[in-house]
């Protein structure tokens, strides 16, 4: 009886198994009909030692300048993609495998910026190094590797936060929309100079001249969200600063939260 069920048992995990691969391979095909295929620059590629396919989407709101260079006994840094790509697409990349011998090998490096959102600001750059490795560089292997980059409003220190690393799916977010409430000059501190850069910009806007902020200064100056810059932001600036200079823990949206 326990024999039976032990089979019963591993029955049904080969079925879960086989329905698992049965979708990875339907969502790597609707990936594939929905990708645009983008050329190589590299004039050494063979398309009968392709064993791998990354590919990589890019956020409506967003462009993506995508670079891929290897190392190989015959080259260091050599280009094998590089090009522009516009937002709101999915392009495939497709990578020849290599043996991973000393006299016959080859290690990626995959390069990824994005430009846009909503202030128009290019992020650091995304970096992912990785090899193909096929004996004989007779492919008998095939596998995909899927780059989802998306675009949010999270203030944190880097521009981007890889939020999923698995073998065969990457997830970036790319924090664009990040705007720090109180830091007008981008410092990652609220205090006396930012107050001081707010009534200077609330005095040129109050005597009809031409406004100095940027979009995302202006956000961030924008302390009670009234969508006005003036005095009142720049004091509320300053209680937050006098708020963290005497021991002070809140985050400046609590403090002016409780402020209200």
């Amino acid at each position: 009886m326990r024999y039976k069920n032990f089979l019963s048992v591993i029955s049904a995990i080969s079925i879960s198994f086989s329905a698992v691969s049965m979708n990875l391979c339907a969502e790597a095909a609707d990936i594939a009909d929905e990708s645009v295929q983008i050329n190589p620059v590299c004039e050494h590629i063979n398309q009968a030692d392709i064993n791998r396919t990354l590919y990589i989407s890019i956020p409506k709101d967003a462009d993506a300048k995508v670079d891929i260079v290897y190392n190989s006994p015959e080259f260091n840094n050599h280009e094998y993609y590089s090009t522009a790509l516009p937002a709101g697409g999915i392009y495939s990349f497709d990578i020849e495998g290599r043996d991973t011998t000393e006299d016959d090998y080859r290690d990626y490096t995959l390069t990824v910026t994005l430009t846009g959102g909503k202030y128009n600001l290019t992020s650091d750059i995304y970096t992912h190094k990785f090899n193909v490795p096929d004996g004989n560089d007779n492919p008998d292997s095939y596998s995909t590797v899927i780059y989802d980059f998306t675009v949010d409003d999270v203030v944190s220190e880097n521009s981007f936060t890889v939020t999923k690393d698995d073998e065969n799916e990457k997830e970036i977010a790319v924090h664009l929309n990040a705007v720090a409430i109180g830091d007008v000059n981008m410092d990652n501190s609220v205090n006396a100079s930012d107050a001081s850069l707010i009534l200077t910009e609330y005095a040129l806007i109050s005597t009809g001249n031409t406004a100095t902020f940027t979009l995302k200064q202006n956000d961030a100056a924008d302390i009670n969200g009234d969508k006005e810059i003036n005095a009142i932001d720049a004091s509320l600036v300053l209680a937050y600063y006098a708020h963290t200079s005497t021991g002070g823990t809140l985050s400046i949206e609590d403090f002016i939260a409780n402020k209200s």
